[in-house]
Formats: structure tokens, C-alpha cells, sequence
């Protein structure tokens, strides 16, 4: 093998012209969320951070993308200039990518090695998926070039394996097919319902397909706590433009339940590399009685069992109490911290490591003499770092 070469992409015209390797090296990798690809991670800084240093970390050899890793610059704590992965609350874009060989031919420890010179004191990456061996063997490349590293799992991603229907059914709970039995009942009986798949439809008819379903979501608690996409300056805009570049690839899958020709509940799908993700879910909460999301939760299942156009399903955000009653198994995400093995970096390290127990224990010992859960000022923590 010729020697490995590293190219840091500054910009996302750089991006954008290495877009073939990048997609290559996606489709390599095991990672399988189209959002890791080259034009939506450029998507993404342009939209949610385009004033923001970006650093595209690759190993290549030749030609060829082994390993690869996005970073766009932010702050930790208000004044700590640190990277991160070009990840929010809106859409996990970032990811490690790496080809199998990559492992034995030095490309993530060279990886690391550049990732020591890239400036940024601390890298604070959000929504890493810790049991990933990707994430293990950095980790572990990492710690034996003596960084610093800590990691916080902050929630699990629920999923489903498309394998037979009947033996999926037998595997809820007894309360859940029993309501389930009746909210089929209940629906059919008050005029019964429409389930329909969009995939990959013509761009002039995404805009107004997207606008239906986030109507429904808009409609719903969101809407009035101004957390909806319809109701976020420029989230509807940003949206749109995915779901073209998703359907121009193959990847977009939109599912609508509507009752009396009135849409009641939607899933803005993506489906890549045998799985189906499900980063937007909505109900209108007008018609709960009718339990809108879980009938959309089983339409779009079954439909997946009969069809077995996916082999399994990520509902691609913490579990809730609508989606954890369809799960098979789930797998843990949360944040990894990572200080290069530089003096001022450490001690930024230890410093936000003792400012955060301090901060914890703080909360605690409130919260205790109100009668807080201890899972209540952990998800308060999360938000406020």
C-alpha cells in the first residue's frame, strides 16, 4: 500500500469536489445514515453554522478515502473554542467513516496524529455512538497517545429488526397488542383511515408534501411551544432542501395517516443501506383518541415486514414512550470529549470535568430537597453544556 496522505477540507466547496471519494467511503463504511454524506454535511454547515471554522479530517491512500472525520469549530462552557461534530438537535450529520482496512493500516492512528495538530484544544463530539468499533478503536488509538478522554452517555436510540410479523407481534408486550387490536378498531369504526408512502418524489412535489406533514406537527404540542419546524425561522427551508437532495439519491420515504381525508400523523423517513430512520414523527394531538402516531407505527412496520425493503429500523432519536413500545433492542449515544496531549488542553480537560461534577453535585443536592429525579437534572445538565 502507498503511503497514506492526509487532505484537510476547509471549506464546503472542498467538500463538495471531493464528494465522490467522500460517498465512496460512506458507502464502505458502517455507517449507513445518508446524512453522513458529503452534500449533507455541507447542507448542514451552511445552514446551522455557516460563520463556523470547518475541518475536514481525511485519510487517504491515493485516490481512495480510508478514513474520515467532519469537524466544525464552536465553544464549550461560553469561552472554550473546541470541535465538534457538524451535529444539533435538528439533524446528525457527523460521523466517523472509516473503510475495514483502515483499521490495520494505520489510517485512524494517523487520523489521531492529525487531529493532535488541527488547533482546536478540545474536541467535544455529540451523539457518538460508543459501541460502534469505529468510535472504539479511536478511542483506543487515542488513549494510547496519552489524550484525554471522557465520555457521557446522555441517551439510546431505540430499533427495530424486520424479520418475521407475526413472531415481531408476539414479541410486545401483552398491553400493547391489545391496544393495538383496539385503535384499529376504534379507527375503522369512525371512518376508517389512508396510509400512504411517498418515496422519492419529484422535486416540485416535495415542498408541499413536507408542508402537509409539518402542518400535522405544528398542530400538535410543538407548535405551541414554538419547537416545531413550521414554527422555527428557516427549519422548513432547510428541510425542503434535504429532502430533494434525499429523493435525488433514493433515500427519501415519507409515510402519512389520514383520517377522513385529513392527515393526522406523518414520518419524514430515510432509507439507506437497508435501514430506515425516522428523524421527524408527528400526530396531530386534535384526534388522540385515536392514538394516530402508534397506528402510523404499525402501518409503516407492517409495511416493512410484508415488503422487506428494509432490514431494520432506527428511530434515529432518544427513546419515548410512543416509539419504545415497538423496539427489538437499542444501543447508546452521548457525547465524547477528547483533549490532545498538550498542557493547556489537559487542563482545560480537567477543569471542565471538575466545573461539571461541581455543577452536578450542585443540582443534586437542589433538586433533592425538591423532589427532582436524578434523570430530571441530568437531562438539565445536557442542555445547559
Amino acid at each position: 500500500m502507498a503511503r497514506l496522505q492526509t487532505i484537510v477540507l476547509r471549506s464546503c466547496a472542498e467538500l463538495r469536489a471531493a464528494a465522490r471519494q467522500w460517498d465512496e467511503l460512506w458507502l464502505q463504511s458502517a455507517v449507513t445514515t445518508p446524512l453522513a454524506r458529503a452534500e449533507s454535511i455541507a447542507q448542514w454547515h451552511e445552514h446551522f453554522a455557516p460563520d463556523a471554522r470547518l475541518a475536514v479530517v481525511v485519510i487517504a491512500d491515493g485516490s481512495r478515502f480510508l478514513a474520515a472525520l467532519p469537524l466544525v469549530g464552536s465553544t464549550l462552557a461560553k469561552f472554550v473554542p473546541c470541535g465538534k461534530l457538524p451535529t444539533d438537535p435538528w439533524s446528525i450529520s457527523g460521523d466517523l467513516l472509516c473503510t475495514d482496512d483502515a483499521y490495520s493500516c494505520g489510517a485512524l492512528e494517523q487520523l489521531i496524529g492529525t487531529l493532535e495538530q488541527i488547533g482546536w484544544p478540545i474536541l467535544h463530539l455529540e451523539s457518538v455512538a460508543f459501541e460502534a468499533p469505529r468510535w472504539q478503536q479511536l478511542r483506543t488509538l487515542a488513549a494510547g497517545r496519552n489524550w484525554s478522554l471522557a465520555e457521557h452517555e446522555d441517551y439510546r436510540f431505540g430499533c427495530i429488526t424486520i424479520d418475521d410479523w407475526q413472531q415481531y407481534e408476539a414479541f410486545w408486550s401483552g398491553n400493547h397488542r391489545r391496544h393495538m387490536r383496539k385503535a384499529i378498531k376504534r379507527i375503522d369504526s369512525e371512518g376508517g383511515m389512508r396510509f400512504a408512502i411517498a418515496q422519492n418524489s419529484p422535486a416540485g412535489e416535495i415542498a408541499p408534501l413536507l408542508q402537509k406533514c409539518f402542518e400535522i406537527e405544528h398542530r400538535s404540542w410543538k407548535g405551541a411551544a414554538g419547537s416545531s419546524v413550521l414554527g422555527t425561522p428557516g427549519k422548513f427551508a432547510y428541510f425542503c432542501r434535504l429532502a430533494e437532495q434525499m429523493s435525488e439519491w433514493g433515500h427519501l420515504h415519507v409515510s402519512i395517516v389520514e383520517h377522513q381525508d385529513w392527515p393526522i400523523a406523518f414520518s419524514f423517513g430515510l432509507a439507506a443501506k437497508g435501514v430506515y430512520f425516522a428523524p421527524k414523527i408527528g400526530y396531530d394531538d386534535g384526534f388522540s383518541r385515536l392514538t394516530p402516531g402508534q397506528i402510523l407505527f404499525y402501518k409503516l412496520l407492517k409495511t416493512f415486514h410484508d415488503e422487506r425493503t428494509v432490514q431494520s429500523v432506527d428511530f434515529w432519536g432518544p427513546i419515548t414512550e410512543a416509539t419504545g413500545k415497538w423496539n427489538t433492542h437499542d444501543y447508546p449515544r452521548g457525547r465524547l470529549i477528547m483533549a490532545p496531549p498538550r498542557l493547556g488542553s489537559r487542563t482545560l480537560f480537567r477543569s471542565l470535568q471538575r466545573g461539571r461534577e461541581y455543577v452536578r453535585a450542585m443540582r443534586q443536592w437542589r433538586d433533592a430537597r425538591r423532589g427532582v429525579t436524578t434523570l430530571q437534572h441530568d437531562e438539565e445538565l445536557a442542555a445547559v453544556e
